[in-house]
């Protein structure tokens, strides 16, 4: 629970900086914003949150499973208004959103990695997992040019 909650933390830091997001790629034409940013946590978050409820209520019990599918669904908002304010304060400067953002994308693509090559227990490449994550890309490359 404690890692799902700094993952999920450290995603809604990512909400509060949408202009300091599309600065570096401006110049390239590709611009993001926080609602594209919003909707790709809220797509990953749907499904996580869903499997933790289901994994929480048959080990604990409900009181519980409420209590902490309530303190994940806390974390990101926690995460977006507390770099806001280190942020508004001078305590995070862009250099350092940067570094944050580095982190977090490093997070994704050892996490998707990992559930990429070592989720069969022979380690053995999964076809219908490459074919699904190109169809993943190639829906996320199409969203960037709706929101």
């Amino acid at each position: 629970m404690l890692g799902l909650f700094i993952h999920a933390f450290l995603e809604g830091t990512l909400l509060s900086h949408g202009s300091l997001i599309g600065n570096s790629s401006e110049a390239l034409g590709h611009v993001h914003n926080s609602k594209t940013v919003l909707f790709g946590v809220i797509m990953h978050k749907g499904p996580a949150a869903f499997a933790l409820a289901a994994v929480l209520s048959s080990t604990l019990s409900k009181k519980w499973s409420l209590i902490l599918l309530t303190l994940f669904a806390l974390a990101s908002p926690l995460g977006m208004f507390s770099s806001a304010y280190l942020f508004q304060n001078g305590f995070l400067e862009t250099q350092g959103a940067g570094m944050l953002f580095g982190l977090v994308a490093g997070g994704f693509l050892h996490i998707s990695t990992t559930i990429f090559f070592e989720s069969s227990p022979h380690h053995k490449f999964n076809w219908n997992k490459l074919i699904v994550s190109f169809l993943a890309a190639g829906l996320a490359i199409l969203s960037e040019f709706f929101f």
